[in-house]
């Protein structure tokens, strides 16, 4: 199988270690990451550049191109002890075979590093105001165009067509979402309460689209997006396309059942009904009944 589509069956934010592996020449290159898909695309964007760190990948890369390389987990990992695993599987392999990495020792992460305040600000004064490189300049209309086709070209905005969504919503959906099973503890929304009452929320001045104002044309494609959305939802819904039964005929339906004369499956089936919505009727008539 292709790398790209491996990749894009492979779920995201999984933290383990991975592995490239060349087909011709049997080399490996071996790297750990918090998500090992997105880590992979930026090798793969960076190998297209020709401005990947390891010139040995590079290389192996420009001679046989991608068509000539594998992709694999070599196992779940921790974030924690990401890269222990990671050094324990490079001198696992670099004993039997020759490896494309440029080191081969333990690098420094900053995995769970906190900055501080004085951190914080000064990161943010490199770039701002006159040490910016945009300051005081504006993308031309050409510049805009040369941005987002190099951002498509890259992978950043196929999220736009409705094909990459159906795909992300495949792949991220029931057991293979990270946050399956999870819940929000009490606590947990309390702090996030509680931190919103601190910012004030989004109103005025704190609101980044406070001032800005749609024009005509970004409301018009924000309600067909929305229509086709509504479109998409119903369509999706097991009753679209179906009638609800009158009340009035709940007795008449509450007996034929009761009785046997019919099935919940004939009457949906007489009234264009989904037979889970009879059901429920029923459910609801009983209710009734009893008070």
């Amino acid at each position: 199988m292709n790398i790209e589509k491996c990749l894009d069956n492979y779920p995201s934010f999984i933290s383990g270690v991975y592995m490239f592996i060349s087909k011709s020449t049997k080399r490996r290159y071996i790297g750990s990451s918090v998500d090992v898909r997105a880590r992979a695309r930026e090798h793969l964007r960076k190998l297209k550049r020709k401005e990947h760190h390891s010139r040995r990948f590079q290389a192996c890369y420009n001679k046989f191109g991608i068509d000539d390389f594998k992709w694999r987990v070599l196992e779940r990992v921790e974030k924690e002890f990401l890269v222990e695993k990671e050094q324990y599987w490079i001198n696992k392999i670099k004993k039997e075979l020759n490896l494309l990495n440029s080191v081969f020792y333990p690098q420094k992460t900053t995995l769970g590093l906190k900055l501080t305040k004085k951190q914080k600000d000064a990161q943010k004064g490199r770039r701002s105001g006159e040490k910016n490189g945009m300051f005081g300049r504006k993308h031309t209309e050409k510049s805009k165009k040369r941005i987002s086709q190099s951002r498509f070209l890259n992978g950043f905005e196929p999220y736009r067509t409705q094909e990459f969504r159906e795909k992300i919503s495949k792949i991220v959906k029931g057991k293979k979402n990270p946050n399956f099973g999870n819940h929000w503890s009490e606590e947990q929304k309390q702090k996030v309460r509680d931190k919103l009452k601190k910012r004030g929320g989004y109103k005025g001045k704190k609101n980044p689209n406070f001032g800005n104002h749609w024009s005509e044309e970004q409301k018009q494609k924000m309600s067909d997006r929305l229509k086709e959305r509504v479109d998409y939802k119903a369509k999706k819904n097991h009753n679209f396309g179906r009638y609800k039964i009158n009340k009035k005929l709940w007795p008449e339906i509450y007996e034929k059942i009761k009785r046997g004369i019919e099935s919940p499956l004939t009457l949906s089936k007489k009234y264009n009904v989904h037979p889970t919505s009879i059901n429920n009727y029923m459910e609801r008539y009983e209710k009734e009944i009893n008070l």
